[in-house]
């Protein structure tokens, strides 16, 4: 997710750094599911698990957000601006 996010930002194009972050949303999506397995196999705790998915979608949130302002700029390239 990170590697994702980071790639795209470096870009330098809103639009290129969209497509990224719609990878690192997907990949976080990923995550969520993986912690889910895991307390399932009883790796994880309910607890542990509990607090990990409370993070995962905190994480969504901003990346979504960021998403939504890139989108409200029409995609521009951060160096014409």
């Amino acid at each position: 997710m990170v590697f994702n996010i980071s790639e795209g930002f470096l870009r330098r194009r809103d639009k290129e750094t969209m497509q990224f972050l719609r990878y690192a949303i997907a990949s976080n999506g990923e995550l969520k599911a993986g912690y889910y397995i895991a307390e399932g196999r009883a790796y994880l705790q309910p607890v542990e698990t509990a607090a990990l998915i409370q993070l995962n979608e905190s994480i969504a949130r901003m990346l979504r957000r960021w998403y939504a302002a890139l989108k409200g700029k029409g995609g521009k390239s951060r160096t014409e601006d």
